[in-house]
This record gives C-alpha cells, sequence and structure tokens, in this order.
C-alpha cells in the first residue's frame, strides 16, 4: 500500500464494480487489516466521483469517514463498522465507471508524493489530522446542496489520507491550502444565496 496507495484503491473499487450490486462493507474490507488512511480513501475518493450524484450519497460517505477518522483517532488496531453501513449497496456499473475517473488521480498522485515533512504526519499530528477530517466531513450533511461542496471536502480528506500513507508532509500543506479554497467557496455560495432571499 506504501507505493501506490490510491491506485491500490482504485483497483480495489474497480475489481468490486465487476458484480451488480456491491456492498459497501465489501470495499473496506479489502483494507482493514493494513492501516485507516487506505480505508478513509474508499469513502473520501467516492465523495469526488459521479456517485456523490447519488441522493444522500454523500452524506452517507461523511458518515463513515466520521465514524473510521474517529476510530482511527482513537487508536484502535481494526475499523468497525455498523451493519447498515456495511450492507450499504452501490451500482456496479457506476462503481466502475468512478474507478475509470479516479484512474487518473490515482496516476497523478504517484508522481507527486514522497516522504518529506514528516513531523507533520507522525504522532501526535496524525490525531490532529484524524480530527480535521472528523470536522470536514460533518459539514457535508449540512453543504450537500451546494455544489461541489461535498466533493471539495472528499478530495481534501483523501489529500490528507495520501499524506498519512506516504508520510508526506508537504501533502498535508496543500490540504490546508484546499481547506480555505473550501472557505471561500462556501463563504461566496452563503453571500450569493443570502443575496437571492
Amino acid at each position: 500500500m506504501e507505493q501506490h496507495p490510491v491506485r491500490d484503491v482504485v483497483d480495489t473499487i474497480e475489481e468490486s464494480s465487476h458484480e451488480e450490486k456491491v456492498a459497501f462493507g465489501t470495499l473496506i474490507h479489502g483494507f482493514e487489516d493494513t492501516a485507516f488512511p487506505p480505508c478513509l480513501l474508499v469513502p473520501s475518493l467516492l465523495l469526488v466521483s459521479p456517485l456523490s450524484g447519488i441522493p444522500f450519497f454523500s452524506s452517507f460517505c461523511a458518515l463513515v469517514i466520521c465514524l473510521i477518522a474517529a476510530q482511527g483517532a482513537w487508536g484502535r488496531d481494526r475499523i468497525w463498522l455498523p451493519d447498515f453501513m456495511a450492507r450499504r449497496e452501490l451500482p456496479g456499473d457506476k462503481l466502475d465507471k468512478a474507478a475509470h475517473v479516479l484512474g487518473y488521480v490515482a496516476r497523478a498522485t504517484e508522481y507527486v508524493t514522497r516522504p518529506r515533512l514528516k513531523f507533520l504526519t507522525a504522532p501526535p499530528m496524525d490525531r490532529v489530522i484524524y480530527g480535521a477530517m472528523i470536522l470536514l466531513a460533518g459539514c457535508v450533511p449540512l453543504l450537500e446542496l451546494m455544489p461541489f461542496a461535498s466533493s471539495l471536502i472528499g478530495l481534501i480528506v483523501a489529500v490528507l489520507a495520501v499524506a498519512l500513507i506516504t508520510r508526506d508532509g508537504l501533502v498535508v500543506l496543500v490540504a490546508l491550502v484546499l481547506v480555505i479554497v473550501l472557505a471561500i467557496v462556501v463563504t461566496n455560495l452563503v453571500g450569493f444565496v443570502g443575496g437571492v432571499f
């Protein structure tokens, strides 16, 4: 998982998409014996994918992110998901299309990530990053109706997960810039909506 973390996640998503329906727990199961960051990549990448257009799917992914990140911050050894999350089914054809789009993202990350500024991803900073993921994902249900807001949050969480996997502190700083961009986007959207009404 350390050499090509995003590609491995996308490959697992693509392999699972050959079924007509895919249980969400099946996607997570392939990584549960490795570490928490790869498992966080699954729902965060799905937030960025076209699957985010499914009603309430973004909020579901955000809930999964909050649960996994909280367990990572707590220091658990294994990931636990309640049955209603694990049994949630995704259409295989849409999952396959999502994996195709995410494949480009996976290849791009391989060229730009490497271990550097590792203190930003080492304990106790990793717990801070997990906490940031929880706060970000917790905003998704409130921003789900805003265009691109939930996808941008998914992108930030994915970037943070990649930073933890690759021990690349510079990627953490990139995520910080994306948080600022998200704040600007949300502020402008709220101002626009407030001006209309």
